[in-house]
């Protein structure tokens, strides 16, 4: 994740290293629908993290963008 922004880096090495510094829109869905999938199987409350990520998804890519579409880079 950025630091910065909270946001998943487009791309990462094995190693966790970032190669794609760039956020897109489909990295921040899917680690919101992992953050779901996870949440409830008996690790820790992922709420506060969903909850996050969405806000996070919706301020740099989808409330800038005119209405009805969304900053994908």
């Amino acid at each position: 994740l950025n630091r910065a922004t909270g946001l998943a880096y487009g791309a990462v090495s094995r190693q966790g290293l970032p190669l794609d510094f760039v956020s897109r829109s489909w990295p921040q869905a899917e680690a919101i629908k992992a953050a779901i999938a996870l949440d409830g199987s008996g690790g820790p409350d992922l709420k506060p993290e969903i909850e996050a990520r969405v806000g996070r998804l919706f301020r740099w890519h989808i409330d800038p963008a005119p209405l009805g579409l969304w900053i994908d880079r």
